[in-house]
């Protein structure tokens, strides 16, 4: 290039670049909305299709953004204006840097509201606010503070407040150290959880509820369609008699394994 890079953070390692990718991927879409997706959209052909939408498109484009990325080491703007003028090619190009940025904006604008709404929820469980409630004073919690702008506001404001000190500390002592330690930690609460819940009470759906059950889980089945549920909570029961008949469990297993599933 005739210009040289402008100064910008570096990564330390290729490990601590993988860990924030992976925090930028993993997210509460992943966690909380695709269960849903998945349960609304056929189960198992879903999550095909899901994948194949990953290695066809997501994986391409993301390979795309870091050579880019490694190869300009500037702003996506000026990358995209250096390597337009590199390649002789119309210097409209930078367009699409300014389409990245746009779009960043884009998912903050609602993801920061999302955040806000997810240390509203963490302020609730560790105040005990949130022990011993079902789904319907759940989603009563919820409707109380989408109705509450002003608890919202303040929310939203202090995870913007330390998404900015973050940010202003950098990417080695700011991005990289926060995602250190919470990539993991987000892994070891996942591994923490005593339930597991199950989104679709299709074959599959009952047969991981089943196995779980009987492995001393509890586990919410959860699907929009009651007679489905009501008909894989048979089929669970029938497996597990013919599991007694078979000598491999008992009468009280059974009866246990049962009480561990409750549906939604």
């Amino acid at each position: 290039m005739s210009e040289s890079p402008q100064h910008h953070g570096q990564w330390s390692s290729r490990i601590a670049f993988i860990i924030a990718a992976s925090g930028s991927a993993i997210g509460l879409g992943n966690i909380w909305k695709f269960p849903y997706l998945l349960g609304e959209n056929g189960g198992g052909a879903f999550v095909l299709v899901y994948i194949a939408c990953v290695i066809g498109i997501g994986l391409p484009i993301m390979m795309a953004e870091t050579m880019i990325g490694r190869r300009g080491q500037r702003s996506p703007v000026n990358t995209m204006a250096a390597l337009a003028k590199e390649a002789n090619a119309p210097a409209f190009w930078q367009i699409a840097g300014w389409l990245g940025i746009v779009a960043g904006f884009l998912i903050l604008s609602y993801y920061s509201v999302i955040a806000g709404w997810s240390m509203a929820y963490l302020f609730k469980m560790v105040g005990g606010f949130m022990d011993k409630v079902g789904p319907e004073e759940a989603q009563q919690i919820f409707l109380d503070l989408k109705a509450a702008p002003d608890v919202q506001l303040v929310w939203h404001s202090l995870f913007m407040a330390l998404t900015t000190a973050i940010l202003m500390k950098g990417l080695t002592e700011g991005i990289e150290r926060v995602t250190r330690l919470m990539i993991p930690a987000l892994f070891l609460m996942l591994l923490a959880l005593d339930v597991y819940a199950v989104i679709g009470a299709g074959t599959m759906g009952n047969g991981i509820a089943h196995v779980f059950a009987q492995k001393q889980f509890k586990v919410h089945l959860i699907d929009t369609n009651a007679s489905i549920l009501e008909k894989a909570l048979n089929t669970i029961s029938k497996n597990l008699e013919r599991q007694i008949s078979k000598g491999i469990i008992t009468q009280e297993l059974k009866e246990q394994s049962l009480s561990r599933i409750s549906t939604f």
